[in-house]
């Protein structure tokens, strides 16, 4: 079994992100990309949607899978 990490280095923290995909990890990193997104959320949107959901959600311009995240704020559903 291969487990894909993202190691986030802060001032006060270091935090392992583990995943079972590449795929997921790599979606993940790319929602950090996002200004507004840090790992904490970036998790909090990957444990209620599907990434492949996602991605077709923000190709149609949608945020309603967005809405229920907690810590999202209207401004980065749009981004």
């Amino acid at each position: 079994m291969t487990t894909w990490t993202h190691f986030a280095v802060r001032e006060n923290s270091q935090d392992l992100y583990g995943f079972t995909a590449k795929k997921e990890r790599d979606f993940f990193e790319l929602l950090l990309t996002v200004s507004g997104i840090g790992p904490k959320t970036a998790m909090n949107i990957l444990s209620l949607v599907a990434s492949e959901t996602l991605i077709k959600a923000i190709r149609d311009g949608s945020t309603v899978h967005l809405i229920k995240v907690s810590g999202m704020a209207a401004r980065p559903q749009r981004r």
